[in-house]
């Protein structure tokens, strides 16, 4: 049972990770599209 809990939590963790990291990329994504669109 104990690992079970400890497994849960370490997908909850992955799962905080990795939608971390997709917001990251989408905000870089924007930035970098938002200064291409000034440039032409």
């Amino acid at each position: 049972m104990a690992n079970k809990n400890h497994s849960d939590g370490d997908l909850k963790g992955t799962f905080y990770l990795v939608m971390a990291l997709g917001v990251f990329i989408v905000v870089v994504w924007g930035l970098c599209f938002g200064l291409f669109l000034d440039r032409f």
